[in-house]
């Protein structure tokens, strides 16, 4: 098993990126299918009134279990963020526009009124797990999700 991540540094560029997850348990009426055109059509929104980007693609990473469900979401488009540190802003907008639209709204063990997004993701120095790798002492491989097999078109073939 591999055990590789990205460090994501402070003050170096990168892409925006989510970490979007939830207990399966606690929410098993949570729809993803229902839940990722929702999420796409307030991200890409977003994207066009801030940056003017018409398009983007992203790339869904999928690491879920019977008890978790674990997606890792790469937004790749012409626009690279100059520091994880400042994707709050957008992040926290974009998460204010789908709490207003109740869009990703889950429970955990805290709260009936969470996010799917992982909102510790743009801290310093943040560890983003490789395609292929696991975290040491889990079998859970990130691997492509459907929803990237399903959506990517022609952006995947150039891989």
């Amino acid at each position: 098993m591999r055990h590789f991540h990205e460090v994501i540094m402070t003050g170096k560029t990168c892409r925006l990126y989510f970490d979007l997850e939830y207990n399966v348990n606690l929410n098993p009426d949570f729809s993803v299918q229902e839940f990722y055109p929702k999420f796409y059509q307030i991200l890409e929104h977003l994207l066009k009134h801030f940056f003017g980007i018409e398009e983007s693609c992203m790339i869904v990473l999928d690491s879920s279990t019977k008890d978790k469900f674990s997606n890792h979401i790469i937004v790749h488009t012409v626009k690279l963020f100059p520091s994880n540190t400042e994707l709050n802003p957008f992040v926290k907008i974009l998460t204010q526009e789908m709490r207003s639209k109740g869009v990703g709204i889950v429970c955990n063990h805290d709260t009936s009124n969470a996010l799917i997004l992982d909102m510790g993701v743009d801290s310093k120095n943040q560890n983003f797990r490789l395609y292929g790798s696991t975290k040491f002492g889990h079998s859970a491989v990130l691997d492509l999700s459907e929803e990237t097999k399903v959506h990517a078109g022609s952006f995947m073939s150039n891989f």
